[in-house]
């Protein structure tokens, strides 16, 4: 027995240990840019209302407008809760590389490059941050956002982060839209029309104010509401540039019977009524955006008045009013529709005007204030100066309200304006004394 001797023991002599062999890495696929030939700055998006605990399916939907942005803008929205939007354009990328894409968002929102679903962070919930990767290859494609707001804040981000590339919001130079202008109606065969045909336009009422404040700069004829003045004014050396608004009243003929559905484009803000009814109001300052009136079916032959207020507040200015019906898609109307309003009288022309059956303010002349006794389901009531500024606007006053104003105007003589939720309105002088 003995211990086993050094010069028993072998080994095999290998040098440095080998690297053990490795396998190269799944290389990404990349997705093929769309590169649309025709695109331009910006996105489209799609607007709705309703109530949902998860994203719905818009495709099921109808918008309750559509417009375009140069980013994500929730200030879009008609309301702040119970709402959903749908932006739809590109993203350019500016190498070959795997692109990590977030959404921050209150409530649920998705991201998708072509049809792939990149960034799912739906559902009801506090502002959180999802995210998602994928390959793609140098230029520009499909996107598609999608957002909903239940309740509470209303929040919505995106951002995108890849090669050589850090963690930034997706700025507005890298979103692309198709720019196809108006959408051409299809090609449809001309409905049989019922006797008129022999309009000559609206009338239009140019102020240089966005508030439609006395007084009128400009009164002229204008054959139909169709109007891209950029940044030009309606009438050089007399309007406006930016910070103007414009009523136009008439009547508006139908050459058939059936459903029409009115809608306005507009940049900035718009406000229509037909035969009494309010059908569009999105009195705020937007990009263009297409708004659409529910539905209404008038008689062949017969002609209907109409309103159509109008705002530019800055940058770019249109305004265009159109209609669809059985047999026609959707046009501007035409100057042989639409017919200027009867009567001259000047407040005839202005409003539709509606008298009261009892003094709705009191007392005149006061020393203090004013009490406004509402008669009926008030929009608002405005109080004009004799320099034409509004020194007082109360809005949403219910029928047989009561409530005190002008507490704070100085001495002097006022005009009342009552707007009536039905359209009608009412003027009324208002004389302050002093002590």
């Amino acid at each position: 027995k003995q211990l086993i001797p050094a010069v028993a023991f072998r080994r095999v002599s290998t040098g440095q240990l080998p690297v053990p062999p490795v396998t190269s890495p799944p290389t990404t696929t990349l997705r093929d840019p769309e590169n649309p030939a025709d695109a331009t700055a910006g996105l489209d998006f799609q607007y709705y209302e309703g109530t949902w605990g998860a994203l719905p399916d818009f495709n099921a939907l109808t918008p309750a407008k559509t417009g375009t942005g140069s980013t994500l803008d929730l200030g879009v929205r008609n309301r702040e809760d119970n709402f959903g939007l749908r932006y739809k354009g590109y993203v350019s990328v500016p190498t070959d590389g795997v692109y990590t894409f977030y959404t921050s968002s209150d409530d649920g929102s998705k991201l998708l490059i072509g049809s792939t679903e990149v960034v799912d962070n739906d559902g009801g919930h506090a502002e959180q941050e999802r995210s998602g990767s994928i390959g793609l290859k140098a230029g520009v494609h499909a996107l598609t956002i999608v957002y909903f707001e239940g309740s509470g804040g209303q929040t919505l981000t995106a951002s995108y982060s890849g090669p050589g590339m850090g963690k930034q919001l997706i700025p507005a130079v890298a979103f692309r839209r198709v720019s196809t202008g108006q959408l051409p109606a299809p090609p449809v065969t001309s409905p049989p029309t019922t006797g008129g045909g022999t309009g000559t336009g609206l009338k239009a009422e140019y102020f240089n104010n966005t508030d439609l404040n006395a007084p009128v700069v400009l009164t002229r004829r204008d054959a139909t509401v169709d109007f891209d003045w950029n940044v030009g004014s309606p009438a050089a050396g007399t309007v406006n540039v930016d910070n103007f608004s414009v009523r136009w009243t008439g009547q508006v003929e139908a050459p058939v019977t059936g459903s029409y559905t009115f809608s306005t484009n507009t940049d900035d803000g718009v406000r229509l009524w037909v035969n009494g009814t309010q059908l569009i109001n999105d009195w705020n300052g937007h990009a263009p955006t297409t708004n659409n009136g529910p539905s209404m079916v008038l008689t062949a032959g017969q002609k209907y008045d109409i309103r159509m207020e109008y705002f530019e507040g800055a940058i770019g200015a249109v305004a265009k009013l159109l209609w669809a019906y059985s047999g026609q898609g959707t046009q501007v109307i035409p100057q042989a529709r639409l017919y200027p309003a009867a009567g001259s009288g000047r407040v005839a022309a202005e409003f539709s005007v509606r008298m009261p059956d009892f003094n709705l303010v009191y007392p005149i002349p006061t020393y203090d204030e004013f009490t406004f006794v509402a008669n009926d389901d008030v929009q608002a009531i405005r109080v004009i100066d004799m320099m034409g500024r509004e020194r007082v606007h109360i809005s949403d006053i219910r029928q047989g309200q009561s409530l005190p104003f002008g507490g704070q105007l100085p001495a002097g003589e006022y005009l009342l304006r009552v707007q009536y939720t039905n359209g009608t309105h009412y003027a009324q002088k208002l004389l302050k004394a002093s002590r």
